[in-house]
């Protein structure tokens, strides 16, 4: 029996497999190969990480990120000089500053 030569791959083809080969990878799962899409991204960047580098404080709250959005706050006092208040606990102006750990004694409830 005689074998039936191989064909060429058509234009057509050959960009599908182009483009196929961009958005997916190789993975070996259980001893055996897989194709695997891969992660989106911006840039040549993960697009999560994109998101959370560039997003705007109105966009972090509507994703419910208020980790970041405080840890931005944070990172912006540090860096403007100011002491960042710590959430949950509120000083008086008449409370005794020249006793360490004075706020220790507050009750946050």
């Amino acid at each position: 029996m005689v074998k039936k030569p191989k064909r060429k791959l058509t234009a057509a083809e050959r960009r599908k497999r182009k483009e196929f080969r961009a958005t997916h990878r190789l993975v070996f799962i259980n001893g055996k190969q897989k194709w695997q899409r891969l992660p989106p991204t911006i840039d040549g960047v993960d697009a999560e990480l994109y998101f959370l580098q560039n997003a705007t404080p109105i966009e972090l709250h509507l994703a419910g990120r208020w980790d970041l959005l405080y840890e931005r706050e944070q990172m912006e006092a540090m860096s403007s000089g100011r002491a960042a208040a710590r959430p949950g606990a509120q000083r008086n102006a008449d409370e005794d500053e020249s006793r360490p750990g004075a706020w220790h004694d507050e009750i946050p409830f």
